[in-house]
């Protein structure tokens, strides 16, 4: 969701500055308060219950044997590469510092 970066100003300064993607900005802005908070608070909301809807609405395919194989692998594989991804960000995010 964050991970910490650098930048320059034009005086040449080493400046802290943070990336964030869709999920932090979401994780931060569900902190704000006031009108344009709320209302991007519900709509929120109301996707995410919109989405629900149409996942149990959709049909359910049950998988042969081989094809459940083939998807436990993949999401093995899945969590392998995401726990290196995570590895690799605080490298970068510890080395600058």
């Amino acid at each position: 969701m964050f991970s910490l970066g650098e930048y320059k100003d034009r005086s040449g300064k080493r400046n802290k500055m943070y990336y964030m993607n869709r999920d932090g900005f979401t994780f931060i802005a569900f902190g704000f308060t006031g009108q344009a908070a709320d209302k991007f608070k519900l709509e929120y909301i109301q996707a995410f219950n919109s989405m629900e809807a149409t996942l149990k609405a959709m049909p359910t395919k049950k998988l042969d044997p081989t094809q459940q194989a083939e998807l436990a692998i993949t999401r093995e594989k899945t969590k392998r590469a995401n726990a290196l991804y995570r590895i690799a960000i605080h490298t970068v995010s510890d080395s600058a510092q």
